[in-house]
């Protein structure tokens, strides 16, 4: 369900409305629109992955905070540089869907979530928008994802509803949101994600309400 839902977010946020989406299993979500078949792979960034330990300490840490605020507001402290975790959660997925038979779709896309709307995961999953640029993304990314089954790739910031867009021929670009500005090095979240308007209104109340600073 989770994977759908992030899918469907995805989707819409590109200006697609005619689609529908099916559980799969390797990959995660079957997208059928226009008579194709898409396989998405759905997974979640985490800032701290990769960083000389396995795991996320950071995500962890974050739900353990979550509940001990029982349901309240919560300052954590995030991490700007996103590559690392990106690095480690996208080599993951080539590798695994290194193995997925292909033949049951007409492309194959590699879905990475940041910003993660769910309370206890927001600020271990958020990706700075303003530290982000297609450059670095393909500097570091590019010969990656080049060599892996996936036709396409999606980086979806979902507070900030920015999105980079990879595939084979044109590498990484932004295709929603604003380009990147100098940005402050540290930032803390009023974390209100528990509130059920964000899952009817994700560009609205909540999005105002997880505050960075």
């Amino acid at each position: 369900i989770e994977e759908i839902e992030l899918t469907r977010r995805l989707l819409l946020a590109l200006g697609w409305t005619e689609f529908m989406l099916n559980p799969s299993d390797r990959p995660d979500v079957d997208v059928a629109v226009g008579g194709r078949s898409i396989g998405v792979e759905v997974t979640v960034f985490h800032a701290d992955e990769g960083l000389r330990r396995g795991g996320s300490v950071l995500r962890a840490t974050e739900e353990k905070t979550a509940r001990q605020s029982d349901g309240g507001s919560y300052a954590v402290w995030g991490i700007i540089d996103a590559v690392p975790g990106l690095t480690t959660r996208i080599r993951d997925k080539v590798a695994i869907a290194a193995e997925y038979d292909r033949r049951r779709f007409t492309e194959l896309w590699l879905l990475v979530v940041a910003q993660f709307p769910k309370p206890g995961a927001v600020a271990s999953t958020f990706a700075l928008s303003t530290a982000l640029n297609a450059s670095s993304l393909n500097q570091h990314l590019h010969e990656l994802l080049s060599g892996s089954v996936f036709d396409q790739a999606y980086i979806h910031l979902s507070l900030e509803q920015t999105i980079y867009a990879w595939t084979h021929s044109g590498g990484w670009r932004l295709v929603k949101g604003s380009p990147p500005v100098p940005g402050g090095s540290e930032f803390w979240f009023k974390d209100v994600l528990h509130n059920p308007e964000w899952l009817r209104d994700p560009e609205g109340k909540a999005r105002a309400e997880a505050q960075k600073v």
